[in-house]
């Protein structure tokens, strides 16, 4: 018997095809770090930066940085 192919959406997928008229017109700070992607792994940053509807106006991240690239300590 073959297993079933299940296919995983990312919440962030799930947010932009269903729910972005929760943030459609407002001003919208992201809380991210590098995992947050979808499946094409795009960034949701830039996922939510080129959506004419949003208007992306904060980066909230870890200590690492949004990108992961930045020593402890450094921010």
């Amino acid at each position: 018997m073959a297993a079933a192919k299940i296919r995983v959406k990312p919440g962030a997928e799930i947010f932009l095809e269903n729910h972005i008229g929760l943030v459609k017109n407002k001003r919208v700070g992201l809380i991210t770090n590098p995992t947050g992607v979808d499946s094409s792994l795009n960034s949701l940053i830039e996922l939510l930066f080129s959506h004419p509807d949003v208007d992306l106006i904060a980066l909230y991240s870890p200590e690492h940085g949004v990108r992961g690239n930045a020593q402890a300590g450094e921010y």
